[in-house]
């Protein structure tokens, strides 16, 4: 059924699917990135714990500050086959994480020189 090119309206072949899988993998692997510096660097803006934990809810989970606006890091995810195989959509991606990851990992390491957490 799968190889039935019938049956799907755009066909991916074999080396198409490799491309995608692992476009897809690498994206999530550097979200997951993305997030963990997040929270290391509200970890070295905020002192309490429980300011880290309500700030990266609010700022990671919400939809936006506004009504009918999108997220402000993780977004709606756009699953559909066209950004998938989208190439400038897949650079764009790659990146926006790599540079927001290594500027919250910069600041990180600039702020935590600077402070002591456990007084």
């Amino acid at each position: 059924m799968i190889e039935n090119k019938d049956s799907f309206s755009q066909y991916i072949s074999y080396f198409e699917n490799i491309r995608v899988w692992g476009s897809i993998i690498s994206s999530r692997f550097l979200s997951v990135l993305f997030i963990a510096t997040a929270v290391i660097f509200l970890k070295t803006v905020l002192k309490k714990n429980i300011l880290v934990f309500f700030s990266a809810i609010i700022i990671l989970g919400t939809d936006g500050i506004l009504f009918n606006q999108f997220s402000l890091f993780l977004g709606k995810a756009k699953m559909n086959l066209d950004t998938w195989l989208d190439s400038e959509e897949q650079w764009f991606n790659f990146l926006y994480f790599i540079l927001v990851i290594t500027v919250f990992y910069l600041v990180s390491r600039k702020i935590y020189d600077k402070k002591e957490f456990y007084d």
